[in-house]
């Protein structure tokens, strides 16, 4: 009589309906454009890309870029993104079964195979590192700015991992470095022994490290658009060159969407083969050589040394 006059049904509570991965992405997605040609092997970087290095940021590479679809709990399906041709399909995948991620979340990952402690006393697991975000509990963060994109990824690792259950998958967001402070990047490589290997190239982070495989670089700003530091005040400041105008904040038009970073993302991969390379990367730059202009050359051949002599270049002009 009382669920009569409350309107309560008179049934056993059911479980919720567990959620579909292409239907819920197709519906977070809305049309799915060139989505499939979208999520593909990155570029290979180069320095003739980066005329401006103040328009660019990089982060490191430590595994296997996947997309990730939460649909709740540890119901998480992936699609890896660096296979040639390989069409958008949501699988389950072993290493993520302890994974747990809230649904209608779609996140860009790096699928990173993490160490503590070298020698005897190595301990190893597979961590989630974000990348980027598309959509964070339903919420469509796409169009937001990269810093904010990330602000969000942070507030979803702390939120759902759990270090009282060691056995889930750790999610961390990778950090972003300016190319002005790609010093401070260098700054973490070191060489460390892990069993069964060579001693090998390690990104560390506190007691943490894990084998890094190159760098990501991508555009913070939408074309036109470009940012400058003024010799006064050394505050950014950005311009437009279509339309001659300047802000000292940027404006909604000059702020990359998702899709606006990841298709001016490109990839320096760090050959396993080119160990000349992987030994600059950790020794300090050798000042006392001259800054030769290289940019037609192609970064998968260069050295830190390089690098960095194509950013003080284009810093000084």
């Amino acid at each position: 009589m009382c669920l009569d006059q409350w309107k309560i049904p008179d049934e056993a509570r059911a479980a919720p309906a567990q959620l579909d991965a292409w239907v819920t992405f197709i519906e977070l997605m809305g049309e799915m454009n060139d989505l499939d040609t979208l999520w593909k092997p990155l570029p290979p970087a180069s320095l003739s890309s980066i005329e401006n290095v103040h328009d660019w940021r990089c982060s490191i590479s430590g595994g296997r870029r996947l997309i990730l679809q939460g649909l709740g709990k540890t119901n998480v399906y992936a699609f890896e993104c660096d296979k040639p041709g390989e069409k958008l399909n949501w699988a389950k995948r072993e290493e993520l079964r302890n994974l747990v991620l809230p649904k209608k979340t779609v996140l860009e990952v790096d699928l990173v195979k993490e160490f503590r402690g070298e020698g005897k006393e190595l301990g190893r697991k597979y961590s989630v590192y974000i990348i980027d975000a598309m959509f964070i509990f339903g919420k469509d963060v796409r169009s937001k700015h990269y810093r904010d994109r990330l602000w969000l990824a942070e507030k979803l690792a702390r939120a759902v991992n759990k270090p009282s259950r060691p056995k889930t998958v750790p999610i961390r967001v990778h950090q972003v470095f300016e190319l002005t402070a790609i010093d401070s990047l260098f700054s973490r490589l070191c060489f460390r022994q892990v069993k069964g290997r060579q001693p090998c190239l390690a990104y560390t982070n506190d007691e943490r490290y894990f084998c890094p495989k190159g760098l990501f670089f991508f555009k913070h700003l939408k074309e036109p658009w470009s940012q400058g530091v003024r010799r006064t005040t050394n505050r950014p400041y950005f311009f437009n060159p279509k339309t001659k105008t300047s802000e000292s904040e940027a404006p909604p038009a000059a702020i990359a969407s998702y899709r606006d970073c990841l298709t001016s993302r490109m990839m320096w991969a760090w050959d396993e083969r080119n160990r000349k390379l992987m030994s600059d990367l950790v020794r300090p730059p050798d000042t006392g050589r001259p800054d030769t202009d290289k940019s037609s050359v192609d970064m998968s051949q260069m050295s830190k040394e390089t690098l960095m002599a194509h950013i003080k270049q284009k810093l000084s002009l």
